[in-house]
C-alpha cells in the first residue's frame, strides 16, 4: 500500500470512529454535540457522570479499556480526541 493510500485509509478510518462516537454520545448519554472539536467540558456538555458513564459505553462498543495513566482530559475532551484515542487503543483484529 503506497503512503497515500495508507493516510486515506487512516483518514476514513477516524472519521468512522468519530461518527460512532458521535452517535454513541447522544444514544447513550443523549447529548447531541455539533461539532468533532466542540468541548465536551468546558461547554458543560459531559459532568463527571456522564464522564463514567462515556468510559462505560467506549469499553462496551469499542473493547477499549481506559487505565488510570489514560484518565487526562485532554484525551476526551472532544469527539475527535475521543476518536483517535479510541483508534490508537482498540484491540486489532
Amino acid at each position: 500500500l503506497d503512503p497515500e493510500a495508507q493516510d486515506v485509509t487512516a483518514a476514513d478510518t477516524a472519521t468512522t470512529t468519530a461518527r460512532r462516537v458521535a452517535e454513541l454520545i447522544a444514544e447513550r448519554l443523549h447529548i447531541e454535540v455539533h461539532g468533532d472539536d466542540d468541548d465536551l467540558f468546558d461547554s458543560g456538555l459531559i459532568d463527571s457522570l456522564a464522564f463514567v458513564e462515556l468510559l462505560m459505553a467506549l469499553d462496551k462498543e469499542f473493547w477499549v479499556s481506559v487505565g488510570v495513566d489514560d484518565l487526562d482530559l485532554d484525551n476526551f475532551r472532544t469527539i475527535g480526541h475521543i476518536a483517535a484515542y479510541v483508534d490508537e487503543h482498540r484491540p486489532l483484529g
